[in-house]
């Protein structure tokens, strides 16, 4: 199977000690997920939003590939994607939305150093973010009850790459977005158990 995104059951607790008390957080804050790091400042978490900047893999008509730089949004539902800071202050509608759902994974950034040249020569650390393919396609069109969380095994398809040339960033990213599948997997499993569906599928897994 693959490896989590966190690397151990404690560090899959959604809370930290902070000035000597417990404090906890909820998704969509990267410390929800795991994160252990001080949350990069560049990052503002605002009405429930994570807000900041990142980088895209992009593929152009021309079959060339490069990151673009893209303002996000990441909500206890959705990933939306924006031009500019800007057009989200304006309110205008995101270029891009991934509905978020539990049978998504996040690769962890740190895990093999990986990293990629951009036009300029700057090194950028990225992360992978696959879902399976359910019956209706993918972003969460549908999920069998049966399955609360990613199957390799499953048929499965790239969303896309995230990076950042601060790996702190990318981290925390990732983590937010690790917090919000982790919840939805928590969520869909406890109604599965509810509504009489047996013993739900395991702990998701993100590669």
């Amino acid at each position: 199977s693959p490896p989590t995104i966190v690397d151990s059951d404690e560090e899959q607790a959604s809370g930290l000690m902070v000035d000597g008390r417990f404090e906890v957080f909820q998704s969509p804050h990267p410390c929800a997920g795991g994160f252990k790091g001080e949350v990069p400042s560049s990052f503002v978490l605002s009405n429930g939003e994570l807000l900041g900047k990142i980088l895209v893999r992009i593929t152009s008509k021309k079959l060339s590939r490069k990151w673009k730089p893209m303002f996000f949004a990441i909500t206890n539902d959705r990933i939306n994607l924006y031009e500019s800071s800007q057009a989200y202050e304006a309110s205008q509608p995101p270029k891009r939305v991934i509905r978020m759902h539990s049978c998504m994974y996040i690769r962890k950034p740190q895990m093999k150093q990986t990293y990629s040249i951009v036009d300029d020569g700057s090194r950028v650390f990225y992360t992978t973010f696959r879902e399976n393919i359910t019956n209706h396609g993918g972003s969460g069109s549908f999920i069998p009850t049966s399955q609360t969380s990613f199957c390799m095994d499953a048929p499965w398809q790239r969303i896309c790459k995230f990076g950042a040339q601060n790996k702190d960033e990318i981290s925390a990213f990732a983590y937010s977005l690790y917090s919000v599948i982790e919840g939805k997997r928590k969520a869909l499993a406890q109604h599965t158990r509810g509504s009489g569906g047996g013993r739900a599928a395991g702990i998701g897994r993100y590669q």
